[in-house]
């Protein structure tokens, strides 16, 4: 059994040059760019945020977050509402750790795929004309049918056989799952769903991330099942973040790596944008470009904030700034990491914001502080806000996220 090596998410991990190649490989295939140096002591690698684990030739290497506020609900919970606004997902039952993660969820994505195709009761069937049998014929129609074309049948199919984005999506992490072995001890389930996705084609399956939220998307607008949707959603975490190599290629096994950070700030945005009636944007719609030298554009620098408050395009303004921080918030008594501090005053001087919110995960339940400070003649509150990941049950989750978003809403 190869050896396991924990690292957290904010330190150089030393590597061999083969292990180097290794990663450079994963990171192709999930389509990230891993931040690999050449030191004087060999090749590091930064994680800066994406947490996971990789199972390489000579050692699996498994990084967890900073601030250890991880498990497998939070992962869950945060990534399917991104991607559906749903906050209930089952509870896992089994105590595995970060490294176990791919194969928990292979096997969460196996059981209610089965689950799904087999409650055939619960779903709408299509009746459609198709040039080819599949599903039930419709004899009185077929009768119709045949007199003007012998070629085509009149039949009555389920969903999972339709060939549209969502089924194909479901059939692409099917295959990655068959070729990952994660699930070679089920390998009835396997062929099972793989027989009943026959009619998907794989040729038009999308593979970009883009492409892949787009089908999300189209999804969300569907009035889908939620178990259709979660199936969806470990379809997508199993795509884009999950590298896989192929029966019979050697070195690389398995990886999952996802970047927490992005992760953390796309879900704080869509819970105080569904939660709460504040006018907010997110730091793609707030582009805005400065001058460090008057107006020479060879001095021209761009700030991107992760969430603004009332903010004016034209003037170029905004009443607070909000940052999302993916990292271990300052303990009671230090109040304020410097870092943070100089970084959100920057902001609230570009943006002539007079209100900052810092907004951090955490594990248990903690009070928000304020900090009133008074720099070149402009006062600027700043205020660390903590939302508790660490919730046994999806209701109490769904609690939490109120209570947050309604403190958010207070505070501006």
């Amino acid at each position: 059994m190869l050896k396991i090596d924990t690292y957290l998410d904010n330190q150089t991990i030393p590597l061999t040059e083969a292990e180097s190649q290794e990663l450079r490989e994963i990171g192709r295939k999930l389509e990230i760019n891993l931040t690999l140096e050449n030191t004087d002591q060999g090749v590091v690698f930064s994680p800066n945020g994406l947490v996971g684990s990789a199972a390489l030739s000579t050692r699996t290497i498994v990084i967890a977050p900073r601030y250890r506020v991880f498990d497998f609900d939070v992962i869950l919970r945060m990534w399917h509402y991104v991607g559906f606004g749903r906050l209930d997902v089952p509870k896992s039952e089994v105590g595995a750790t970060i490294s176990d993660f791919s194969k928990y969820v292979v096997s969460l994505f196996l059981s209610e795929l089965d689950r799904l195709v087999n409650l055939r009761g619960s779903y709408i069937q299509h009746q459609e004309e198709i040039s080819h049998f599949r599903g039930r014929m419709k004899f009185p129609e077929q009768v119709v049918i045949r007199s003007l074309n012998p070629s085509r049948f009149f039949c009555v199919f389920d969903e999972f056989t339709l060939d549209n984005p969502m089924n194909q999506l479901l059939l692409l992490a099917l295959e990655k799952v068959f070729l990952s072995g994660l699930a070679d001890d089920r390998p009835h389930v396997i062929a099972r769903l793989l027989k009943r996705f026959a009619f998907i084609r794989t040729s038009a399956l999308p593979f970009s991330r883009a492409e892949i939220d787009a089908v999300i998307n189209q999804a969300k607008s569907s009035a889908l099942d939620r178990h259709y949707e979660f199936a969806l959603s470990l379809a997508r975490i199993i795509v884009l973040d999950m590298a896989s190599a192929a029966r019979g290629e050697g070195g690389l096994t398995q990886a999952f790596l996802l970047n927490y950070n992005l992760l953390f700030q796309d879900f704080v945005t869509r819970i105080l944008v569904h939660f709460t009636n504040l006018d907010l944007k997110s730091g793609p719609d707030v582009d805005y470009s400065y001058w460090t030298d008057e107006n020479d554009v060879d001095h021209r620098r761009f700030i991107r904030p992760d969430i603004v408050h009332g903010y004016n395009a034209k003037e170029k303004v905004c009443l607070s700034v909000l940052d999302v921080k993916n990292k271990v918030p300052p303990q009671k008594g230090d109040y304020f990491s410097p870092s943070d501090i100089y970084e959100v005053f920057f902001y609230s001087r570009i943006l002539k914001a007079e209100n900052i919110l810092l907004i951090y995960p955490i594990n248990m339940a903690r009070d928000h502080y304020t900090l009133n400070l008074v720099m070149d003649d402009q006062a600027v509150r700043v205020t660390a806000v903590f939302i508790n990941l660490r919730q046994d049950t999806s209701a109490n989750f769904h609690h939490e996220v109120k209570r947050f978003s309604s403190a958010v809403e207070a505070l501006l």
